[in-house]
């Protein structure tokens, strides 16, 4: 579910002819650490770490602290056409 004390941002970070590199942070406000899923719904690039396939979909699943905050970079491979 979606809570204002639990906030998701996405940056691009680079970008390059066939793959874009990306942020994604998430911060937690909260007094207590909260468990995360969340979906990545393109072709990686690599293994980022705490990224599974769930249902064959790429899921970042991470805890956030207590007032703290979780990061992860990945690469997704650009469909280019020549």
């Amino acid at each position: 579910g979606q809570s204002s004390d639990v906030r998701v941002a996405r940056t691009r970070v680079e970008q390059a002819k066939k793959r874009e590199r990306y942020k994604m942070e998430i911060t937690n406000a909260r007094k207590e650490p909260v468990n995360i899923e969340i979906e990545i719904p393109y072709q990686l690039i690599g293994k980022p770490s705490n990224v599974t396939k769930i249902d064959g979909v790429p899921t970042w699943k991470t805890t956030v602290p207590a007032n703290g905050e979780a990061v992860l970079y990945y690469e997704m491979k650009l469909v280019v056409d020549d």
